[in-house]
C-alpha cells in the first residue's frame, strides 16, 4: 500500500472556472504535485482528485467533478474501461466515455467503477462511483456512464494524499568468491 498523508480540508472553492479544494498540508509534509487524494465516507474509501499546488503549508486539490480532471477507469464487475471527468457545478454526477458498446448487456445500475491504474497518475482500484444512468445513442459508437460518485464532496472533511512508494534500495549482490583453486 502507498503511504498516506492525512489533511484536513480548509477551504472549498466551487468557481464555474476552476474548483480547488485547499487541503491543510504543504511541501513541509510531503505533498506533492499530482498526488492522487482520497477520502474515506460511510466506510469506503473514495477518489476526491489530485494535487494540482502546493505551498509551504497548504496545496490545492483539484477534485474529482472539474471537467479538467480525467481519470481512467473501469467498471470493477465487467471490467470494461472508460474515462471519467466531472460535469463542474454538477458535483453529484461523473460522466464515463468511450465504453464499448459491447459492454451493454454487462453492465448494470449501481455497478461500481474504480480507477484502471493507467496512465501512472491514479493507482488501479480506487473507488470513484457507481453507474447511474446509461446511455446509448444509435449514432455513437461508445456508451456513456453516468456515474454517481462515493464521495459526497459536500460533506468532505478529511483527506489523504497518496504518496510514492518508497524507493527501495538495490538487492545486495553475494560476496565474490575469494580463494585459491
Amino acid at each position: 500500500p502507498l503511504p498516506r498523508i492525512a489533511a484536513g480540508v480548509i477551504a472549498k472553492d466551487h468557481d464555474n472556472l476552476f474548483s480547488t479544494i485547499t487541503i491543510n498540508k504543504g511541501y513541509r509534509h510531503g505533498i506533492q504535485v499530482d498526488m492522487p487524494v482520497v477520502g474515506f465516507q460511510d466506510e469506503l474509501e473514495g477518489l476526491v482528485g489530485r494535487v494540482v499546488a502546493v505551498g509551504s503549508g497548504t496545496s490545492q486539490v483539484l477534485p474529482l467533478y472539474d471537467p479538467s480532471c480525467q481519470v481512467s477507469a473501469r467498471l470493477d464487475e465487467s471490467r470494461f474501461e472508460g474515462l471519467t471527468s466531472g460535469q463542474g457545478s454538477d458535483r453529484a454526477t461523473l460522466l464515463m466515455r468511450y465504453v464499448k458498446k459491447i459492454a451493454t448487456d454487462r453492465i448494470e445500475y449501481g455497478d461500481l467503477v474504480v480507477t484502471a491504474g493507467l496512465g501512472g497518475l491514479y493507482p488501479a482500484g480506487i473507488n470513484v462511483g457507481r453507474v447511474r444512468d446509461i446511455r446509448a445513442e444509435t449514432y455513437e459508437t461508445s456508451l456513456t456512464l453516468e456515474i454517481e460518485p462515493v464521495i459526497d464532496f459536500d460533506r468532505i472533511e478529511y483527506v489523504f494524499a497518496l504518496g510514492a512508494a518508497p524507493e527501495r534500495p538495490p538487492a545486495a549482490s553475494p560476496p565474490a568468491a575469494t580463494g585459491s583453486p
